[in-house]
């Protein structure tokens, strides 16, 4: 079967150009009737007979005894009561801690809450340059990977069980023999920017002649300083300041989700598109990208290109902004138009470049930058933060040849993951089985350490002393909140012992530190460990001069005809070391709204030339060919692709990733050679005839109206303002309540609780989802469960494809994202079909779950317009391996009882919030508006006499968001934000409001600032 995609066009001519999917845009009975069914895919529920039915039920109830009398009663030993609390521990209450995760080899502040010794939530540090008190979706999820049964425990030695002991005795003995042969041994890490680290490394170095130490990541930024050093002389560390820009070009850089300062990125850009009245200023965002992006779904100017395309208009840009080179074409209207807007914001703008772009694209980036006199203001750098040579490929490929010729006798490897995503070309695996002695130190025992002699469990940055460097430069601290949960030790202590010093982290950070601090540092340390930075302990910054004459050796890659292939890091698995994260596989890819996969992603164009269909849930499969190597994939056809072009994510295909993440997708790494990074990727794509059943989210809760979506999703440009300030759409005038009552008689005494939503600072990025994961208890349940519609995130950010320049299309539309979570409404049409009086309306106004009422009706969901209302169909929270390997539903269910490691569930129980029901099987659960949050303030604030004071309650979703697109609080308060936010901004407006259900939740219209050259 294939789509038949004239027919599609025909369809959206007939639509104001916003759409949803596929199959909403067919409006097919077939397509309905899924749509309704309360059981979707029910052909895949295995047909059992009566005997194996009584079975699964006896597991069911044997599991439910289990639960309930095993694991949630005391135990029959006796137990000492907690009488008096240690020092500072207050029960029940929360303790904040500073603490640095890595990310991309820098270092990022958030706060984590614990609860009586137990890490429980993730928060952004308001005090580092880095997050400024939000999260992305990493940070997020590292809280599951603290608690990963998977995770781990013990030294192995040859497939044995060992010491640290045991392993010293034989590391240090193997060190001596390398000292005394004056080489033979090598340290591979991933890219660090550890002061304490970095110094341990080079006292290793000193002590053992002829170490060396290479770095290398299998996604990074090396391109970036190859090209710095080009045309700096150095390889600094860039950075941009984007509250400074009003003009923005991106070459395939999705700068809000790409690099260590993604979160800060967005945070500034956002900052600059806050608008509520025509005249207002707003930034200007250009993209040029081959995959649709966040970044390129915010721009306000889009055009998809491959990659050859891509690297011409880099060149064509640089010549018409004053860079010396031969651009071998104009690069079209858009480069023209984004070349004289650059020049007339001289200064004021920014030029970035994806990381999988070549250098020569970088430096070109760099050389403009500097023709726009944009170096110093929206365009900083600090001394290299990343040490090593800037060519990491290089000098891991010199590595291998070292291996291969016998010349190392001792290789330790910290992080990263070599053996999985080290390039195809390279056979990495085969060089370590010629090198004797072989050390993995990492959070699992991945593919890497599967071929290593000893496998040393690292510690969760949650239980490890540390130190990291943020993007601009500012040394963060890491800390433990918690005593670690295995035999692990963190990488200060191993390179420690590597110097046969036997220090503890704290030990090995404090002899770094206070070795090279001043008279006086004991308060400046403390201050540092309580704010996470450490005060005036930068890295210097750099002043950036340009070499124009750089210019002339560059040259873009050809390109000619022909499919091409983009490979990228996956949004939610990056590069594979989050595959094991339940949390991020089944988080929704922003664009694709996928689950659980990744795809070989092409255009409409594309896929309607090769007969590919276009279908919510079912896959083509093809086989993709490209550097060598074949594969075959499922395709998924996303608007807005470019055409000619193949995308495909890494991070999936793993082997030893652990129970979530094994044999999940397929490993695009093996489509990277290193003899061809800088060079176009010639494909093929060829339709094998085969399917593949796909786990999407976007279609399973439809709030449309067939082809005419309904006043939903609000959006205009900035000039729309000044005749239509709401926003409204012109065929589909704002809808009035339909009630006799005024809406504000609605309101009762007291506080009143109410949220804004404003479409123009959502990205997508889905921090937001995962905020509102981990802080509510919110289970994860698997593949084929999400497949029948059944996920059970609480909120969702549904992705509208939109008019371009004010015209419906399906080659490059805008991408529009909408936070959808419970409203609030004042007239819920959940609440009267309830028959046991479940879901109720409380006082401060907020629509309530009353979970040991609710009998499994779904009488609520059914009556809801908006579809936020999640079934807890099996018990998902205690029978954890469910959701790990997708079995038949008589295997999985029987076998819960059994496979599962009592320390697994134990520990995974750890991971759940005490403020928070942890719901079972058969009950209706939704958005409460983080009223545990709502009930704490309240209490605060009666004990301290006062009222609760505006902006002191942040729900998980607001606090996470780095762009602020929500705004929370009492909307009886003429003064609280949220009241100005619904009263004077004329964008604020409520969704399908003609149904008058009078939703507290509203949101304001998503407005673009095109530039009318391009749109004349």
């Amino acid at each position: 079967m294939s789509t038949n995609y004239a027919k599609l066009r025909e369809k959206l001519d007939q639509t104001n150009g916003l759409w949803s999917g596929q199959g909403q845009l067919e409006g097919t009975p077939e397509f309905q009737a899924w749509v309704e069914d309360e059981f979707p895919h029910r052909e895949s529920i295995p047909q059992i007979d009566r005997r194996s039915m009584l079975k699964l039920m006896g597991a069911g109830l044997a599991l439910a005894g289990l639960t309930s009398a095993g694991c949630r009663s005391l135990p029959a030993e006796k137990i000492v009561p907690y009488v008096k609390a240690p020092e500072g521990v207050v029960p029940g209450q929360r303790l904040s801690y500073a603490t640095t995760m890595t990310r991309f080899g820098y270092g990022f502040g958030v706060l984590v809450d614990q609860y009586e010794g137990r890490p429980i939530k993730v928060e952004g540090n308001p005090m580092h340059p880095s997050s400024l008190g939000a999260t992305d979706v990493f940070s997020q999820a590292s809280l599951l990977t603290m608690y990963d049964p998977d995770r781990g425990i013990n030294v192995i030695n040859d497939e044995e069980i060992a010491t640290w002991d045991a392993f010293w005795k034989a590391a240090l003995s193997n060190l001596n023999a390398a000292k005394a042969a004056r080489g033979g041994l090598r340290i591979l890490s991933e890219s660090t920017s550890s002061p304490a680290a970095i110094g341990l490394i080079n006292q290793i170095i000193e002590a053992y002649p002829g170490t060396k130490w290479i770095q290398y990541d299998g996604v990074s930024s090396e391109n970036a300083r190859i090209a710095a050093e080009m045309v700096f002389g150095k390889p600094y560390s860039i950075h941009y300041d984007f509250s400074k820009a009003d003009v923005v070009v991106s070459l395939d850089c999705d700068f809000m989700s790409e690099g260590p300062g993604s979160v800060r990125y967005m945070h500034d850009f956002a900052a600059k598109r806050k608008v509520s009245k025509a005249g207002d200023s707003m930034n200007r965002l250009y993209a040029f990208e081959t995959m649709p992006s966040l970044a390129g779904s915010m721009a306000d100017h889009r055009q998809p290109m491959k990659p050859s395309e891509l690297q011409a208009a880099a060149f064509a840009l640089a010549a018409q902004v004053g860079v010396s080179v031969s651009a071998g074409s104009s690069g079209g209207n858009l480069v023209a138009t984004a070349a004289k807007d650059l020049q007339a914001n001289r200064g004021r703008s920014v030029v970035v470049v994806g990381d999988n772009m070549p250098a020569s694209i970088h430096a070109l980036a760099y050389l403009m930058n500097a023709a726009l006199g944009n170096l110093g203001e929206t365009v900083l750098a600090t001394e290299p933060i990343i040490t090593g040579p800037a060519d990491q490929t290089t000098a891991f490929r010199q590595l291998v040849e070292e291996m291969n010729a016998g010349e190392v006798q001792s290789l330790w490897v910290f992080g990263g993951n070599p053996v999985y995503d080290a390039p195809a070309d390279v056979n990495f695996r085969e060089a370590m089985t010629k090198v004797p002695f072989k050390v993995r130190h990492g959070l699992y025992r991945d593919e890497t350490a599967q071929l290593c002699t000893w496998y040393l469990p690292d510690t969760h940055f949650f239980e490890a002393w540390g130190d990291a460097v943020a993007h601009d430069g500012t040394v963060s601290f890491c800390q433990p909140i918690i005593d670690r949960l295995h035999e692990s030790r963190s990488i200060l202590e191993v390179l420690a012992g590597m110097l046969n010093r036997p220090w503890s982290g704290r030990e090995a950070l404090e002899n770094h530190y206070w070795g090279v601090a001043p008279e006086g540092f004991k308060t400046t340390w403390a201050n540092a460990l309580h704010d996470g930075v450490l005060a005036g302990g930068n890295i210097p910054a750099a002043t950036l001069t340009a070499n124009a004459s750089a210019a002339a050796s560059l040259t873009p890659a050809a390109g000619g005809g022909g499919m091409e292939l983009s490979i990228l890091p996956d949004p939610t698995l990056f590069d594979g070391r989050w595959a094991n994260n339940g949390w991020l596989q089944e988080l929704p890819k922003p664009l694709t709204k996928t689950v659980w996969d990744n795809f070989a992603i092409v255009s409409v164009k594309t896929a309607e030339r090769l007969g590919i269909r276009m279908e919510e849930g079912i896959a083509d499969v093809a086989s993709l060919t490209a550097n060598g190597a074949t594969i075959k994939v499922p395709v998924w056809v996303l608007p807005g692709h470019a055409d000619d072009a193949i995308t495909v994510h890494v991070g999936f295909g793993r082997t030893s990733a652990g129970t979530v993440g094994n044999g999940v997708g397929f490993d695009a790494f093996r489509f990277r050679k290193l003899a061809t990074r800088d060079t176009v990727v010639k494909a093929d794509l060829v339709k094998t005839g085969d399917t593949y059943m796909v786990a999407q989210t976007q279609q399973h809760f439809s709030i449309d109206d067939g082809l005419h979506v309904r006043d939903i999703l609000r959006s205009g440009t900035l000039e729309d303002l000044a005749s239509n300030p709401n926003l409204a759409p012109k065929d589909h005038p704002e809808h009035k309540p339909l009630t006799l009552y005024n809406p504000k008689e609605f309101l009762q005494e007291g506080d009143q609780w109410g949220m804004t939503i404003d479409l123009n600072l959502c990205t997508g990025c889905n921090a937001c989802v995962i905020a509102c994961q981990a802080e509510n208890n919110i289970p994860v349940v698997g593949k084929d469960e999400v497949r029948r519609g059944r996920e059970m995130h609480w909120l969702r950010i549904d992705r509208y494809h939109g008019p371009r320049d004010g015209k419906p299309t399906m080659d490059n539309p805008s991408h529009n994202f909408m936070p959808m979570l419970c409203q609030h409404c004042e007239t819920a049409p959940c609440e009267p079909v309830c028959p046991v009086a479940a879901t109720v309306h409380s006082k401060d106004g907020l629509n309530q779950m009353v979970y040991n009422r609710c009998v499994g009706t779904r009488y609520c969901s059914n009556n809801c317009p908006y579809k936020v209302r999640r079934f807890n169909y099996y018990n998902y929270t205690d029978n954890m391996e469910q959701f790990a390997e997708r079995k038949p539903l008589e295997a999985m269910m029987m076998g819960n009882a059994t496979s599962q490691k009592p320390l697994g569930r134990q520990m995974l129980k750890m991971l759940n919030n005490p403020d928070v029901t942890v719901r079972g099987r058969g009950v209706m659960e939704k958005c409460t508006y983080c009223v545990q949050r709502i009930s704490a303030a309240r209490v605060k604030a009666k004990i301290e006499g006062r009222p609760i004071r505006d902006g002191e309650i942040v729900t998980a979703c607001q606090q996470a968001c780095p762009t602020k697109v929500i705004i929370f609080g009492n909307i009886r308060d003429p003064k609280s934000e949220v009241y100005a936010s619904k009263n004077e901004d004329p964008r604020n407006y409520g969704v399908l409001t003609d149904l008058n259900t009078m939703p507290r939740t509203t949101y304001k219209g998503k407005v673009s600032n095109p530039n009318r050259e391009v749109t004349a």
